[in-house]
């Protein structure tokens, strides 16, 4: 992501200084019934974080630019990706397999 964010988005390096700072030394604490526990998080946006959707669109959007073939269709929404597949009946679906 990062890469694309620098050459195909020319994004400056202060936002790149910035991006990289956002996504590095991430901890998760949670509760146990033994206490708090630490688990380094290492990859993903913060949960309802304003760059979330960005950051997302710029890791995917290479993936739903991709040629598919004939009655093929990728959509992205959110922080999904559904592969739609048309045929006009099931002999044509199953041939195309």
């Amino acid at each position: 992501m990062l890469t694309s964010l620098e050459h195909r988005f020319h994004i400056p390096e202060y936002l790149m200084n910035m991006i990289r700072s956002y996504l590095q030394d991430r901890i998760l604490l949670y509760s146990t019934q033994t206490g708090t526990k630490r688990y380094r998080v290492t990859g993903g946006a913060a949960q309802g974080s304003i760059l979330g959707p960005d950051l997302w669109n710029i890791s995917y959007d290479d993936i739903l630019r991709l040629e598919m073939p004939e009655d093929t269709f990728l959509i992205g929404y959110a922080d999904d990706i559904a592969a739609v597949i048309t045929a006009r009946n099931t002999v044509v679906w199953k041939m195309g397999r």
